[in-house]
C-alpha cells in the first residue's frame, strides 16, 4: 500500500512538546534546545502552517550532581519512558508528535512510541 505523505498528514494536528534532556551525553546544554526552539518562532511558523498545533510544554530533567555514566545511563531509560509514553499519547489522539530535543538520547523514546502507535511507521530526523 502506498500513502501520499501529504494526504496523510494534510488535515492532522500537529502536537508539540519539549524534550529538556542532555544527560545521554556528558556535557550541559542541550536540554535548553525545546526553549531556544520556542523563543525563535518555531510554534508560531507551525500555526502558520497548519490549523491545528498544540503544544503541550517542555519536560525537562535537571543535571544532578553525579554524572557517572552508570548515573546518567539510568537517567536516560527513565527518560526513555517519559518519552514514549508522550509520543504514543499523541500518535493515539490521531495527531502528528513532533519532539524537540534535547540530546540524541530522547530518540530512544520517540521512535519506541511511534512503533508502540503504529508498528509501520515511519520516523524523519532532523
Amino acid at each position: 500500500m502506498t500513502i501520499e505523505i501529504e494526504e496523510y498528514s494534510k488535515n492532522r494536528p500537529v502536537s508539540v512538546w519539549g524534550a529538556g534532556f542532555d544527560q545521554g551525553q556528558p556535557h550541559a546544554g542541550v536540554g535548553e534546545g525545546p526553549h531556544v526552539m520556542r523563543e525563535a518562532g518555531l510554534l508560531k511558523r507551525l500555526t502558520t502552517l497548519r490549523s491545528s498545533v498544540t503544544d503541550y510544554g517542555d519536560i525537562t530533567v535537571l543535571r544532578g550532581e553525579d554524572q557517572r555514566q552508570c548515573t546518567r545511563q539510568k537517567e536516560v531509560a527513565k527518560f526513555s519512558r517519559t518519552s514514549h509514553d508522550m509520543v504514543k499519547y499523541m500518535l493515539d489522539q490521531g495527531q502528528i508528535a513532533l519532539t524537540l530535543g534535547g540530546d540524541h538520547s530522547v530518540s530512544m523514546g520517540t521512535v519506541a512510541g511511534h512503533l508502540a502507535s503504529d508498528p509501520d511507521c515511519v520516523v524523519i530526523w532532523v
